[in-house]
C-alpha cells in the first residue's frame, strides 16, 4: 500500500539523522523535502515536491566517491574547483603549479574532470530556521597537502541550502584563506528526473544562449554559435552541450503536469547540459535524468583563462534554484 501523502504547508522542519549510512541533515517546508550529506561532499540526494522525487540518484555512493571513469555522479553533486573538463594535467595558474595526480578522476579521453573534492567532509556550521527558510550550512576548508598539490589556493567553501515553501536556493561562496585571488570554476551538477513519465516525454525549456562548439574531446574550440531559446519535446535528442548564457538564465523541465523551474540566479554565466542516451541494457546505470548545471566559468577555463577571481575583500557568491509548479496548459 502507498503511503498517505501528507502536504506541509506552513511546516518547516530540519532534522539530523542517517541515510545511506552516511549522516545527513533533512529540511521540509511547505510542499518540499530535501536531504544533504555534509560528510560525504555536501552532496544532496533527494528533493521532493508533494513527495515525487525530483532527484536522481543513477549511481551509488560508491561510485560517487571513486569518481570517473570507474565510478560515475549521482544527486546534486558540487564540482570544485573546477566543473567538467580540463586539457591538462600540468599547467601553470596564477603562477603557480598545479599537478593533477593519477587519482584526480578523468573521462574516456583521460581528461581532469568534476575536479576534487567529491566526498570530501564538510563540517555543518548551522541547522535551523531563517526567516521564511529553513537551511544548511556547511563548510570545506580547501587546506589539505593532496587537495593543495591540485589546485594550490588555500580557501574556504561554504554552501548555504535553504529551503521554502517556494523552493530550493543553494548558496556557494569561495573566500581565500590568505591574501591571495583564488580562480573560480565551480560549478554543481543536478540529476533532475520527473517521476512516473518516460524521459521522451519530457518538455525541455533552454533560454537563448550561444553554444560552445566542442572538438572531438568535448573541449572548447573557441567558437560560439548562437543557440535560440526553445521549449520543446526532449525526445530521443541527447546533450553533452556547453553554453554561454545571457540575461536570460532560467530552464525548465516538464512532464506530468509538473514543471521544474531552474534559475541561475547569481554567479552562473555558463550551463553544461547533459542527457546521456537512453539505457538499453539490463543492468546499466538508469538514464531517466537530465542535468543543467550550473558553472561560473566557461569549461577548461583553469587552463584557457576565463576565471573570476575571489578575494577577502569580495568573496565570490553563486546562487541556483530548484522549484516547482503545476504546469501551464499549453
Amino acid at each position: 500500500m502507498a503511503p498517505a501523502r501528507i502536504h506541509t504547508a506552513r511546516i518547516q522542519t530540519a532534522r539530523i539523522h542517517t541515510k545511506m549510512r552516511q549522516a545527513a541533515v533533512t529540511l521540509a517546508a511547505g510542499a518540499y523535502t530535501t536531504t544533504w550529506l555534509p560528510e560525504f561532499g555536501m552532496l544532496g540526494v533527494s528533493l521532493t515536491h508533494d513527495g515525487d522525487e525530483l532527484i536522481a540518484l543513477p549511481r551509488t555512493l560508491a561510485d560517487y566517491r571513486r569518481g570517473m571513469p570507474d565510478g560515475g555522479y549521482t544527486g546534486l553533486p558540487l564540482n570544485a574547483p573546477w566543473a567538467n573538463r580540463l586539457s591538462e594535467r600540468e599547467f601553470v595558474l596564477d603562477g603557480r603549479l598545479v599537478r593533477l595526480g593519477p587519482r584526480v578522476a578523468a573521462d574516456g579521453n583521460g581528461l581532469p574532470i568534476h575536479g576534487t573534492v567529491e566526498a570530501r567532509p564538510f563540517t555543518v556550521d548551522f541547522v535551523g530556521h531563517d526567516g521564511a527558510a529553513v537551511v544548511v550550512r556547511a563548510t570545506l576548508v580547501h587546506d589539505d597537502p593532496a587537495l593543495l598539490r591540485a589546485f594550490p589556493f588555500v580557501h574556504r567553501i561554504t554552501v548555504d541550502v535553504r529551503l521554502s515553501a517556494r523552493g530550493l536556493t543553494v548558496s556557494t561562496t569561495i573566500i581565500p584563506v590568505g591574501r591571495g585571488a583564488v580562480p573560480v570554476a565551480f560549478g554543481w551538477h543536478p540529476f533532475l528526473t520527473i517521476p512516473g513519465v518516460a524521459r521522451d516525454c519530457w518538455r525541455l525549456r533552454l533560454p537563448d544562449r550561444r553554444h560552445h562548439v566542442l572538438d572531438a574531446r568535448l573541449l572548447p574550440t573557441g567558437r560560439t554559435e548562437p543557440a535560440p531559446a526553445e521549449d520543446r519535446r526532449l525526445g530521443r535528442r541527447t546533450f553533452d552541450d556547453h553554453f554561454a548564457l545571457g540575461a536570460d538564465r532560467r530552464f525548465a523541465l516538464t512532464g506530468g503536469g509538473r514543471t521544474i523551474h531552474v534559475g541561475f540566479d547569481r554567479g552562473y554565466r555558463h550551463a553544461q547540459l547533459y542527457v546521456p542516451p537512453a539505457a538499453t541494457t539490463a543492468g546499466d546505470a538508469s538514464t531517466d535524468f537530465v542535468c543543467i548545471e550550473p558553472m561560473t566559468a566557461p569549461v577548461n577555463a583553469l587552463v584557457a583563462g576565463g576565471t573570476a577571481r575571489a578575494t577577502r575583500a569580495a568573496p565570490y557568491v553563486a546562487r541556483f534554484t530548484i522549484a516547482a509548479r503545476p504546469a501551464r496548459p499549453r
